[in-house]
Parts: C-alpha cells; structure tokens; sequence
C-alpha cells in the first residue's frame, strides 16, 4: 500500500494569513470547534504515523518527506506551540508531505533495516 500524507493546515491553502503549521497552537480542546466533520484535519506527525504503521504490523519499504526549510524551522520555532506538540523535534513538527509505502507483515525490529528516502524539496515524484 502506498499513502501520501499531506501534514499541513488545510485552512491554509484558502487563508493565505495562516501558515501551514497554524494548527499546532491549538490544544486539543481548543481545536476541536475548527475541526468540522466536513473538513477534518489530523494533527498527527510524521513519526506518529509511522510508529503506529510499525505497531500495527506493517513492514515500511519506502518513506519519502519534504522536510521544512531553515525559514520554516524559524516560524515553528517563535510559533507559541500547543503543549501536546512540545516534545517532538522541530524537524519532525515541520515534515510538510510525506509518500509512505508499507506491506502488511512483520515490522522490523528497532534499528531494522526499514528503507526511508528523505527529499529536502517538492521536486520529485508524487510532490506536486
């Protein structure tokens, strides 16, 4: 199976005030009135998904992410987070899209030999 995940804020794409991490100031609470049922919009991080893949048995083959520019890290940083996004790392909070291929069977152990890709720009296959 092949997943492409994208981790931004929708609303920003039709708010061009908001940053594509502007969802990440919200606490659980406060975000839940934006959260509609017609748009709803999954705060989890790259390292969420994958951990929960590996934990449901799924072997990762290929992880591709577009990782945050330096400007990005810097706006994430003076961003105010909410404290449920405080303990991941700025570079896993600003993974922007990530393409995701797994195969059902047994995860690897810790420190297997799971293939992961990182791209550093939107300019290869599958990141329009």
């Amino acid at each position: 199976m092949v997943h492409r995940i994208d981790y931004s804020d929708h609303y920003s794409y039709c708010d061009t005030r908001l940053c594509r991490y502007h969802f990440l100031r919200f606490s659980e609470r406060d975000w839940r009135p934006f959260n509609s049922c017609l748009c709803y919009q999954n705060r989890l991080r790259h390292c969420d998904y994958v951990r929960l893949m590996e934990l449901c048995g799924f072997s990762l083959l290929l992880t591709q992410v577009v990782e945050p520019s330096e400007q990005e890290i810097q706006r994430l940083l003076g961003m105010g987070l909410a404290r449920e996004f405080r303990d991941y790392s700025l570079p896993e909070l600003g993974i922007r899209e990530a393409t995701i291929a797994v195969r059902p069977g047994l995860a690897p152990a810790r420190g297997g030999s799971t293939a992961h890709v990182r791209r550093t720009s939107a300019g290869g296959p599958g990141f329009g």
